[in-house]
């Protein structure tokens, strides 16, 4: 847009008019959202249960948005910078058939056990975190019968935005989303953590 354009949209005298208005527009919605903030935060305190972000719900690629060529796991460590070409072809020239070459490289010390769920977690689409323990409502971790959630390989540990989250350390599979589904009304949704941390939910929350 030319600078002569931009100058005559916001200068003027309407403009300027406005800007009393929008000052005490802006702070009414700012103590307002804060008062609202310091109301949930207080009753999640007192109520035990964790904190939920309601500002942005956070959209991450499916699988089916991922296209029909799907990265190798070694693509996606080379691109990350995690390890040199040379280190991947190593471990992967003694890797034992059937054997994960992700859990190939942490056994050699080449990559910690976070490093290897981030890039699986790029590489599959969905998101990483470490949920910490203490952070969760037994309740909700809970919410689904102990034997579905040991055969899966997943831990459920906040509800938010219609659906159910789901701590696991490997990529969930269809099936196992179809069998949950049936246990709940919510949307099970996955969350990649690192194998320790999922092994930590499991003995402190299940």
């Amino acid at each position: 847009m030319p600078r002569q354009h931009i100058a005559r949209i916001h200068d003027g005298l309407a403009f300027a008019v406005g800007a009393p208005l929008r000052v005490f527009w802006a702070n009414w919605i700012n103590s307002r959202t804060t008062v609202r903030a310091l109301f949930r935060y207080a009753r999640a305190r007192w109520r035990g249960e964790p904190l939920v972000w309601l500002k942005t719900e956070h959209a991450y690629p499916s699988r089916a948005s991922l296209g029909e060529r799907r990265r190798s796991l070694k693509e996606v460590l080379a691109e990350m910078d995690c390890l040199s070409l040379e280190d991947l072809e190593q471990a992967e020239a003694g890797l034992p058939e059937g054997a994960s070459l992700g859990q190939q490289l942490v056994r050699m010390g080449l990559l910690t056990d976070r490093e290897l769920c981030e890039a699986i977690a790029w590489q599959q689409g969905v998101p990483a975190a470490w949920i910490e323990p203490r952070e969760v409502n037994r309740g909700v971790a809970r919410a689904l019968p102990a034997r579905l959630t040991r055969k899966w390989g997943c831990v459920p540990f906040q509800v938010s935005f219609g659906k159910l989250l789901l701590a696991s350390a490997e990529p969930p599979g269809e099936e196992a989303r179809r069998e949950l589904e049936r246990f709940t009304s919510l949307e099970p949704t996955f969350q990649l953590v690192p194998r320790a941390n999922y092994e930590m939910l499991v003995k402190e929350l299940l």
